[in-house]
């Protein structure tokens, strides 16, 4: 499994407008990414986004990559002031026990 992490800075007061985009434009392009297991996406602070993505492999988060960055441009990049993307493979997963 590969992961794919992004940090990303919007302009002032966009954080209604990215969370808009993010559920009506980009979240269905992801839906078709092969490979793509799971996606997690929380404002952080201020106008900062902070994406999680967890991929079958290297390969898969490249493609996917290359999918997600014209759709972000085109509806996002006029309000984008930066990213910063961190990726590797995963070497440790583990999932905390369920209350009850």
């Amino acid at each position: 499994m590969y992961m794919s992490s992004i940090l990303w800075k919007f302009k002032p007061g966009m954080r209604e407008h990215v969370r808009q985009v993010l559920q009506d434009q980009i979240l269905p392009v992801l839906r078709q990414v092969p490979g793509l297991r799971h996606v997690y996406a929380a404002p952080t602070e201020g106008d900062t986004w902070l994406s999680v993505l967890f991929y079958d492999s290297q390969a898969q988060a490249v493609d996917g990559l290359n999918m997600l960055v014209p759709v972000v441009r085109g509806h996002l990049g006029d309000s984008l002031e930066g990213m910063e993307r961190h990726a590797g493979d995963v070497m440790f997963e583990e999932h905390g026990r369920s209350p009850g």
